[in-house]
């Protein structure tokens, strides 16, 4: 997804982290929070699956997001686990770190 001018919504927090993932972050909250909210969407927007539903077109990521939420569960415990220990030890990762 490369368009330049794309209109992107940052979903909202119970669209990325069901109960069960977003535990450790109610436990010591708001710490990590803000990491976690962008690691999430960076992760996402870079899984095939997303861009494939998406059409490859940025304009129609925030919706296709929506549908596809929890965000954690869509990439899994193992991806969630590594986002969650991260952002709470105050480190942000990126896709192509993993």
């Amino acid at each position: 997804m490369t368009e330049k001018n794309a209109q992107v919504v940052m979903p909202e927090w119970q669209d990325m982290w069901c109960r069960k993932h977003s535990a450790p972050f109610r436990e010591r909250w708001p710490e990590g929070s803000l990491l976690a909210i962008v690691m999430m969407f960076q992760f996402s927007a870079s899984d095939e699956r997303v861009q494939r539903v998406a059409g490859n077109n940025a304009d129609n990521l925030s919706i296709t997001l929506k549908v596809l939420s929890p965000l954690c569960c869509l990439l899994g415990d193992e991806i969630t686990r590594k986002i969650t220990t991260a952002a709470l030890s105050g480190q942000m990762i990126k896709p192509e770190g993993l």
